[in-house]
């Protein structure tokens, strides 16, 4: 089909098209008014030391312990992981468990290794008070299960977790952003919508 008579088929079915796309940008319009509170909060894990070397023996073995430290920090990834922790996090936050499907928990906090001594945690909230308090339980929880793995150690340099402030900041979708895509699948379905009304439902088609 040459490029003129593919262009007048859009033309002579434009108020389909047309409809289609506007249609489109009403529905994004209406997502982004009625879009729920959404916050990413993004909050920085350091992994500690409750005990310093002080004697070139146990400076020594400084690269052993950037390993540990390694280690460790996945460990904490790995816990973050865990339903039953993020149920104990969400818990101390005074979130109600209800509300959150258990299959769901494991991926509530987004957590990846940035360096040997560095976690970089990621999560959303519906509030800015949601996320504060789920940062401070979150802190208190993981220093509260290395806590316990300290107590059975006889070692006096062992781990402790220290987190920075969180940096929350809005999620919601920007007007742009709605806009431009309400108009790219508007665009899609019109198109496609508008070949195959002029191929099976036209009367010069059905002939």
């Amino acid at each position: 089909m040459e490029l003129k008579a593919f262009i007048h088929i859009f033309v002579l079915h434009k108020r389909l098209f047309l409809t289609i796309v506007i249609g489109a940008l009403c529905v994004g319009a209406l997502y982004y008014f009625t879009q729920p509170e959404r916050y990413q909060v993004s909050l920085t894990v350091n992994v500690a030391r409750t005990y310093s070397p002080d004697t070139p023996e146990e400076n020594y073995s400084s690269f052993y312990r950037l390993q540990a430290d390694e280690r460790f920090a996945d460990t904490i990834v790995r816990w973050l992981q865990s339903p039953r922790i993020v149920a104990d996090i969400l818990k101390d936050a005074g979130e109600h468990l209800s509300d959150v499907p258990a299959k769901d928990l494991h991926g509530i906090f987004n957590a990846r290794r940035l360096s040997s001594q560095v976690v970089d945690v990621q999560f959303f909230t519906t509030s800015k008070e949601q996320g504060t308090k789920r940062s401070e339980a979150l802190e208190k929880n993981l220093n509260t299960i290395t806590k316990q793995l300290n107590d059975t150690q006889r070692e006096r340099s062992w781990f402790r977790v220290i987190s920075e402030e969180p940096v929350i900041f809005s999620a919601h979708k920007s007007l742009f952003d709605v806009t431009l895509l309400s108009l790219f699948i508007g665009f899609f379905i019109a198109f496609i919508s508008v070949v195959f009304y002029h191929y099976y439902f036209t009367s010069d088609n059905k002939d």
